[in-house]
């Protein structure tokens, strides 16, 4: 039996700040052969820094952009000891590999029913989630960190808080929006996003198949919240603007939503709380407003602009369940049928 945190609307956690790996080798690897590897090495005197990145055979190498980061103590000036205790960058986590029980009996072309409310995907989906762009989205972030890493434990520095937050903004994250059974959520993980806030307002799916199933596991970087997006997307933004963090420690490098939604909510989210550099989300938005019947599936960056659409996957024609948490819900996955209880505005 796994153990797991869960979150609800009326408890709402402490703002974690993720643990950073201090290793110059990072890697963001996919189920299958796609893997990004981030190696990151320096001159011995640590005024020359090397970045190669290789993504399913390929490689490209950087060196002179962060050739500016010398061995002086510059930032010293910018921030005062004084005001707060030194601490050492943190050694790696060893932490358990996520799983869900779920992960491995989708098919390809069917969804399954993994509770009343919630179904596991075809595959189609997760194949779609562990696409290119998503997998470039980790590279972006774990470049920064290993990057800042690979700096610091060469030269053996000791970093304030401000300065710690600063290395752990770029720690892949990624938000699982609609995680049911968390099929989605271990694809995440395997892309290399080994922090996540999976949500969904049901916790029946999650429950079943990652906390009381013996063969799955949820290692503390992975939370779950059992409340639906909007309800989350509030508590968020609230904790972030009450949070002394850095902005882009409350941003997500990835968000994915397992349902489909109207086109004013991707945006809303991709606006709010997507990384402004690098950040993709993957949503299959309802080709028109409130028509629940068919989606497009679509990446977007932090700036709203499509990135990639389709609205068939393979053999199978992009169609999700509908949205919840609004009053054109219609069906069997609807509040007038599961009790949903939609947030009061």
């Amino acid at each position: 039996m796994a153990s797991s945190t869960t979150y609800t609307s009326s408890s709402p956690p402490p703002l974690e700040i993720p643990t950073l790996t201090t290793t110059a080798t990072a890697t963001a690897a996919a189920d299958d052969h796609r893997a990004v590897v981030v190696t990151v090495t320096s001159d011995d005197n640590g005024s020359h820094d090397s970045i190669e990145i290789s993504s399913s055979g390929s490689s490209s190498s950087r060196g002179d952009e962060y050739n500016d980061i010398d061995d002086d103590d510059d930032r010293d000036d910018e921030y005062d000891d004084d005001d707060e205790p030194a601490v050492a960058l943190p050694p790696a986590a060893v932490a358990t590999k996520f799983h869900s029980a779920a992960y491995g009996l989708e098919e390809y072309n069917n969804a399954m029913v993994a509770s009343r409310d919630t179904n596991v995907s075809p595959r189609e989906v997760y194949d779609t989630i562990a696409s290119d762009y998503l997998i470039e989205a980790a590279a972006a972030a774990t470049t920064a960190l290993a990057a800042a890493a690979s700096v610091a434990q060469q030269r053996r520095q000791q970093f304030n808080r401000k300065q710690q937050q600063q290395f752990n903004r770029s720690t892949p994250r990624a938000l699982d929006v609609g995680a049911g059974a968390g099929v989605s959520t271990e694809v995440l993980y395997n892309l290399g996003y080994h922090t996540i806030d999976a949500v969904d307002w049901s916790s029946t799916a999650w429950t079943k198949y990652v906390i009381e199933d013996e063969t799955g596991a949820c290692p503390e970087s992975v939370r779950f919240f059992a409340m639906d997006d909007e309800r989350y997307l509030d508590q968020h933004i609230n904790s972030s603007s009450s949070s002394s963090s850095n902005d882009d420690n409350n941003m997500f490098d990835v968000i994915v939503f397992n349902f489909a939604i109207n086109k004013s909510k991707a945006l809303r989210f991709a606006t709010s709380i997507l990384n402004k550099d690098h950040g993709r989300l993957l949503a299959p938005i309802n080709t028109n407003d409130d028509y629940w019947m068919k989606q497009t599936y679509t990446v977007l960056d932090a700036r709203g602009s499509i990135l990639w659409s389709t609205t068939d996957v393979g053999a199978w024609s992009v169609l999700f369940q509908p949205d919840v948490t609004q009053d054109t819900c219609s069906g069997i996955w609807c509040s007038q049928y599961n009790g949903f209880q939609k947030k009061q505005k």
